[in-house]
């Protein structure tokens, strides 16, 4: 569904749900570091609070983006304005865990704690 969103509004996106993958109940963090051995961005919700972030966030090459919890229509509308960005993380080879602020659009990279 997502994808076809982004899709109908120009934006080409290759989106592997967590759960077409493991069981929904695994631990994010085979999540992440699948998509990290696949070179893909990780599109979440969560806050990878705590150990888990600070795991995460130790050496992770990848990129994940936290988005703000809102419904699937807005999720598309922010993505749509920001997507230029997230591309551009990935094309300077940058890596780390950006968190979206939803009012203005802005990445801010999440430092380790």
């Amino acid at each position: 569904m997502l994808k076809e969103q982004l899709e109908g509004k120009g934006i080409e996106a290759d989106i592997v749900l967590h759960d077409q993958l493991f069981k929904r109940d695994e631990d994010d963090l085979s999540w992440a570091q699948w998509a990290e051995s696949e070179e893909r961005i990780v599109l979440t919700r969560d806050l990878f609070r705590n150990e888990y972030q600070r795991r995460i966030l130790t050496d992770y090459r990848g990129i994940i983006v936290i988005l703000p919890a809102m419904n699937t229509a807005s999720t598309v509308d922010l993505l749509v304005r920001i997507w230029s960005r997230i591309a551009h993380l990935w094309t300077q080879g940058l890596s780390g865990c950006y968190r979206v602020i939803a009012t203005t659009g802005r990445l801010t990279k999440r430092r380790r704690r």
